[in-house]
């Protein structure tokens, strides 16, 4: 089942001293949620995608793709193709978008 992963930031803003975290969720093509993982907000999305792919791998085995945000590309589509067996698609911006 295609899934896919995105990072949204909890309140507060990392870096200025206040308490702050991201949320790394992943969901099915239905948008039912597989894995929410809450990490500091110094950790970076794809740190964070590690782990949440990891186990949404573990929670639904039969997944096979995940379309994930520009925070996610780098090294982890290879980590991820490697050793969850997955595809990692990173969906870009459309020129124009902010």
């Amino acid at each position: 089942m295609p899934t896919r992963s995105a990072q949204t930031p909890a309140a507060g803003t990392a870096g200025n001293g206040s308490t702050a975290g991201s949320d790394t969720w992943v969901t099915d093509s239905l948008g039912l949620l597989v894995v929410v993982l809450v990490t500091a907000g110094s950790v970076q999305d794809r740190d964070g995608g590690r782990l949440a792919l990891s186990r949404a791998k573990t929670v639904m085995p039969s997944m096979v793709l995940v379309w994930a945000d520009g925070g996610y590309a780098g090294r982890l589509v290879a980590w991820v193709a490697e050793h969850c067996r997955m595809m990692l698609d990173i969906v870009r911006k459309s020129k124009g978008q902010r």
